[in-house]
């Protein structure tokens, strides 16, 4: 009897320690838990700002887009340099002072928007015709 009640009582202190043992393995096991809960957590909120950054830049790339495509209606008109007429686009100015006022280099065949702008071109590259002069393209065989 004294031998069963020994290892009863070496059974309960068995059983008290792996109690203890098993609470204690229970404590850490949930700090283990808070631990990567809370990282978790803090990958969760990194992963929330760069999406958040990521839709701040869409967003500012949408507004840059929509501003560069509301900017041509904001562009002041392409006006003659001549007669003061305004145009949507640059080839249709061009076309007008071409058909119109005939401000065209003779030599690269720019176009330009007036006569004064097609003179001072002729003067800075040297490309007057052979049969013009600078004052004002009377032919040479006048003067």
């Amino acid at each position: 009897k004294e031998k069963r009640i020994g290892m009863l009582q070496s059974l309960r202190k068995f059983d008290a320690e792996r109690g203890k043992e098993a609470a204690h393995h229970r404590v850490k096991e949930r700090k283990r838990k808070r631990e990567f809960d809370k990282e978790e957590e803090e990958l969760l909120l990194i992963e929330q700002e760069r999406q958040l950054r990521l839709r701040e830049h869409v967003f500012q790339q949408w507004q840059y887009e929509q501003q560069q495509q509301q900017q041509p209606q904001n562009l002041p008109a392409f006006q003659c340099g001549e007669c003061l007429q305004t145009f949507a686009d640059n080839g249709t100015l061009e076309q007008h002072c071409l058909e119109v006022h005939n401000t065209v280099c003779g030599v690269c065949y720019q176009v330009y928007n007036s006569v004064k702008l097609l003179r001072e071109h002729q003067d800075a590259t040297g490309h007057w015709q052979c049969d013009e002069i600078k004052s004002g393209g009377e032919p040479l065989d006048k003067k």
